[in-house]
């Protein structure tokens, strides 16, 4: 037998009268215009007045110059042996005016907790009153979405009241249920953290204090298999998860605020072991830095030890210290193979910010070499137009310049000090040079815009935005980014389908060769005739413009 503890619930009723009789030759501003199937004739109702009675509503169920319509909605806390569920019904019932049927919708978001088993089932039923058409989704222990912040966000976006009770009720269900689900009263936890010790404790799993960090991300938690292999702790089940290994690596997954592993297993892959292990303070970051969702790969094949120790260091510094961009790291090992593939006898000898800059400025160079030629990207009018008007920020005046052609790349790259000219051959990026109160300025901004396309929807994404010698920007550029976004995602959504950017190169002897362009099955954009860019490192369809 269930035991209701919380129950509350609401109803909104509305009744909407109509005149019985209709305009002859124009439409009134309140009019409602129906089509009858049946006779296959337009009816025209002009509202009269409306109502919020439930008593109004119920008499005139059946009035046909009436339009009446009821919202429900519920919040039930029960428990019923060893399940404690927390239930939210919410549901709509119409019928329009001049309509003898109703349209009827009633659906439930459920979070259910086995207190013998520790386990947590969250989920919905929608449509319910269907036989066959209705929707439902039941999942056990996945926290890829937090099932608290979701019910909780559930009610008081459903509840039908001022924003102030909205959140007084949902803090109140929420409460009463974390307290019946373990008894802690007094409990002064976050409300999501209560219900992770609930499942970690339920199950019997050893955890350490960070156990925040593994219910951050989609798959993190090791499955109950494997946690009994590893006499359910919580960290060693997720090293052998994640093919990880070593001391070090034990210790950092103890202390780290996150537990991204691509970027930490991609450096693994690429440098010594006992170069990377001996490192705390970078393994940290590998897990828990901003890049950590990122991987990459990088060929040493050939290095000396001594260059190795180079690119780690690079590395480090872009990774710890932020002092190399990560980006520009990447594309620096992208040129590198590159220039390896075309007969170079290069080394990578830099070790810091001020050597890296000028290596990669002279990679840079040596790419351009390869490539030459004159290139110029042609882009839609839309494109053109949307960036034509400069942003307003402040007393400031910011002037949004696509890159076009290989003189404007290289212009940008003369004053940057970055190696922007060798991207005028990647068909999904869009370069576009935000300059301050001038057209000509050097207060500048490069920023990229990768294109893509997603379920068939355009979209984009900014990988890079930086500085003069590909420095990070201040804060102060942030809100003229976000404007600049909105400019970009306003041409992404126009209803008509975008034509793609056209690449002409003109070569030394005066031959132009021509290209479009076309989204490939991975959703980025690709030139229809590869040989018109063959020779350029950069030509490949890799979203992050590094190698993964």
């Amino acid at each position: 037998m269930s035991q209701e503890i919380f129950k509350i619930n609401f109803s909104i009723f509305q009744t909407i009268f109509h005149k019985d009789c209709s305009p002859i030759n124009f439409l009134e501003e309140n009019d409602k215009v129906s089509y009858d199937m049946r006779s296959k004739k337009f009816h025209v109702f002009t509202m009269l007045s409306e109502s919020d009675d439930e008593l109004t509503f119920v008499q005139n169920f059946a009035n046909p110059l009436a339009s009446v319509g009821k919202t429900d909605f519920m919040v039930v806390i029960e428990r019923k042996e060893h399940k404690l569920s927390m239930k939210i019904f919410h549901g709509s019932k119409f019928r329009a005016r001049g309509n003898s049927w109703f349209k009827v919708s009633r659906n439930v978001e459920f979070l259910t907790l086995n207190l013998e088993k520790g386990d947590i089932y969250f989920g919905f039923l929608h449509d319910y009153q269907k036989k066959r058409k209705f929707k439902r989704r039941i999942r056990r222990n996945y926290f890829g979405s937090d099932p608290i912040q979701s019910m909780k966000s559930m009610i008081i976006n459903l509840i039908p009241l001022d924003k102030e009770q909205r959140a007084i009720i949902s803090e109140k269900a929420i409460r009463i249920f974390l307290n019946e689900m373990d008894g802690q009263v007094n409990s002064v936890l976050p409300h999501s953290q209560r219900l992770y010790e609930f499942y970690l404790k339920g199950k019997g799993i050893k955890y350490p204090n960070n156990y925040l960090a593994y219910f951050k991300n989609t798959g993190t938690l090791p499955q109950l298999k494997t946690l009994r292999k590893f006499d359910m702790k919580l960290v060693d089940a997720f090293m052998n998860d994640n093919k990880l290994s070593g001391d070090v690596i034990k210790k950092a997954l103890h202390v780290v605020s996150n537990v991204q592993t691509n970027l930490i297993n991609s450096a693994l892959e690429t440098f010594p072991l006992g170069l990377i292990l001996q490192d705390d303070e970078l393994v940290k970051e590998l897990f828990e830095g901003e890049y950590g969702c990122r991987s990459f790969s990088f060929n040493s094949k050939g290095m000396s030890k001594k260059e190795i120790r180079n690119v780690l260091a690079c590395f480090r510094e872009s990774i710890v210290n932020g002092e190399i961009v990560f980006w520009s790291w990447s594309d620096h090992c992208e040129m590198y193979t590159y220039l390896k593939n075309m007969g170079e006898n290069i080394k990578w000898t830099s070790s810091d910010y001020k050597t890296f800059r000028e290596e990669h400025l002279d990679w840079t160079d040596k790419c351009e070499f390869y490539k030459r030629g004159y290139y110029r990207r042609i882009y839609p009018d839309s494109l053109c137009e949307a960036f034509k008007e400069p942003l307003i920020y402040g007393d400031s005046k910011l002037y949004p310049i696509i890159l076009k052609e290989s003189d404007d790349h290289n212009e940008e790259s003369k004053t940057q000090q970055n190696c922007v000219k060798t991207y005028i051959g990647r068909p999904s990026s869009i370069i576009i040079s935000l300059r301050k109160n001038s057209i000509t300025s050097d207060e500048r901004a490069t920023v990229e815009y990768q294109i893509f396309k997603k379920d068939g929807l355009i979209t984009f994404n900014r990988p890079q935005s930086l500085g003069r010698f590909n420095t990070r920007l201040d804060e102060t550029w942030t809100p003229i980014l976000h404007l600049l976004d909105e400019r970009i995602t306003k041409w992404t959504k126009l209803k008509d389908n975008l034509t793609t950017v056209k690449l002409e190169k003109e070569l030394s002897n005066g031959q132009k060769l021509h290209s479009d362009s076309e989204w490939s099955e991975n959703g980025f954009l690709v030139w229809t005739y590869n040989v018109i860019n063959k020779s350029s490192p950069f030509t490949g369809n890799n979203p992050f413009n590094f190698f993964i």
